[in-house]
């Protein structure tokens, strides 16, 4: 079970996310989650859809270079010291992490982080052993997310 985020490289920050939001909501393609960070003269945004291959093939048409990227969604507690469990095995096993986003599920019991690592399929098997749920882009897709705003 694989699950994938899309990730845009632009130097044209807002207007390429204003772009692509429009065309992904003119798609009716449901963004998930999303991270963006900015290092002038790059930014970097990354999504997770619902729809994968019609955000990617959309978003492609429109001229906006779009990657797809191997990540891994794991299922942690929702409470103090559930994400330390994750980060002390990654810290053990020298596991580099490129990029990550994490966020709360509305039943305030589990949490979810989702990383794009180096060796996605050395991470997996390591967290399998360590017990930890790994999700599906279906399975992370049904999980509502706590809104704090």
């Amino acid at each position: 079970m694989k699950t994938y985020q899309l990730t845009i490289t632009t130097s044209q920050h807002i207007q390429t996310m204003a772009q692509t939001t429009a065309i992904l909501a003119r798609e009716k393609v449901n963004i998930r989650a999303v991270s963006f960070s900015s290092h002038p003269p790059q930014a970097t945004i990354n999504l997770l859809v619902d729809n994968l291959k019609q955000a990617e093939t959309a978003l492609s048409e429109a001229g906006i270079p779009v990657e797809r990227r191997e990540v891994l969604a794991v299922l942690t507690k929702d409470q103090p010291g559930g994400l330390d469990k994750l980060m002390r095995i990654l810290e053990r096993e020298r596991i580099v992490i490129k990029s990550a986003c994490g966020f709360a599920a509305e039943s305030r019991i589990d949490a979810v982080f989702v990383m794009e690592v180096d060796e996605p399929e050395k991470v997996r098997a390591l967290l399998k052993k360590e017990k930890f749920l790994l999700l599906s882009v279906e399975s992370l897709c049904e999980i509502e997310p706590v809104h704090y705003c």
